[in-house]
């Protein structure tokens, strides 16, 4: 398929994408005439809707051979006759207009030069500036008329300049690669020009910044080829799967080692309650071995005392049945034994008798 085909597909494509179906009759047309075979209409039906299934159908047509056009058209000539009709003014209009002259190419360089020393480097425009570019086109116009337009363009020439600019920016890209929209407007008007002159400094703006990227990533020649690109690309993630991976095993050993952690924990409180109970009976042992020895302490004190207070008793009953002077009584008793504990004492502290002041021992001993 030539480039005035596709033209002309480009020009209809809304028409061809609002009133075709591709029905039963229009898939065995295709088949037969040996446009698409039946797994290729296959998978244009797998698209979800009609509109797209068309579009799919249109991309492919493009492919299909230089006389995919004339199959086509054979195909809708019975089921969309005015469709087959649109298609074919389309074509002789593209014929006939096909060589561009000296005067559309000066037209783009003045078109270009004009915005360029008044706007500058503006992304936007707002309405005025559309009016003057308008203008510079009508003037332009009609200082050079042209005498090839037939009858369906001679009363709309600024229709056709813009449709020629709109053709020129969305023709071809940098590596001249057909980028032109499917469905061409039927009347563009300056807001459309304005609106791909954005799209394409938006591009050219992306491309910088991936320029940008590309120098200030570790590449040393920007000119590196797609394939080094793609292989860096690949090692570099090899690179982060590998950290991703061992990010997560350090973070399963730091769960395990908060686990240990938690667990040494508990027992250092369980051994501290284990303590405190080991302290409290220990206290309540020594409680219960201090009370035999008190009781041994005070025992041999009372035992002393013991052998007086039954002296005494005696001496009180027998005092009271006789009054007789026999026995001593208690208290002279008492006294007689501390003062021999006395004397013994004085004794063991001086041997030799030094100091010692007679003893009770050798005083006459009252008679009773």
């Amino acid at each position: 398929m030539d480039t005035n085909h596709k033209k002309a597909l480009q020009r209809n494509h809304k028409a061809l994408c609002d009133e075709l179906e591709l029905g039963a009759d229009l898939e065995a047309n295709l088949v037969h005439c040996g446009l698409f075979s039946e797994e290729m209409l296959d998978e244009i039906k797998a698209e979800k809707s009609r509109k797209q299934r068309i579009q799919k159908m249109l991309k492919a047509l493009r492919r299909r051979g230089p006389d995919a056009f004339d199959k086509f058209l054979s195909c809708i000539h019975e089921l969309y006759p005015w469709l087959e009709q649109k298609l074919t003014e389309s074509y002789q209009d593209e014929v006939n207009n096909r060589a561009p002259s000296s005067a559309d190419l000066n037209l783009q360089r003045k078109v270009d030069l004009m915005v360029h020393n008044t706007f500058g480097k503006k992304k936007k425009f707002c309405k005025d500036d559309k009016q003057e570019i308008s203008n510079f086109l009508l003037m332009h116009c009609r200082q050079n008329p042209r005498q090839d337009y037939d009858g369906s363009h001679s009363d709309h020439p600024e229709q056709e300049i813009l449709r020629k600019i709109f053709f020129m920016l969305t023709s071809e890209n940098i590596n001249g690669v057909s980028t032109a929209p499917l469905s061409v407007p039927e009347e563009i008007s300056l807001d459309t020009i304005a609106i791909e002159i954005s799209r394409l400094s938006e591009k050219i703006r992306s491309l910088e910044k991936q320029l940008d990227y590309y120098k200030t990533i570790e590449i040393g020649d920007t000119t590196k080829s797609l394939e080094e690109i793609v292989n860096l690309a690949a090692t570099n993630e090899l690179k982060l799967k590998a950290s991703q991976e061992e990010l997560t095993q350090l973070q399963e050993r730091l769960s395990q080692k908060d686990l240990t952690i938690n667990e040494n924990l508990e027992r250092i409180q369980n051994l501290y309650s284990k303590i405190e109970e080991l302290n409290l009976k220990c206290t309540q042992l020594k409680q219960k071995e201090s009370l035999p020895q008190m009781r041994a302490r005070t025992r041999p004190i009372e035992l002393q005392k013991a052998p007086f207070q039954i002296y005494g008793l005696v001496h009180d009953d027998v005092v009271g049945k006789d009054n007789s002077p026999r026995f001593p009584s208690l208290r002279h008793q008492t006294n007689i034994s501390q003062q021999h504990t006395e004397v013994k004492f004085k004794s063991e502290r001086f041997p030799n008798g030094i100091g010692v002041r007679a003893s009770n021992s050798h005083r006459p001993s009252k008679k009773y």
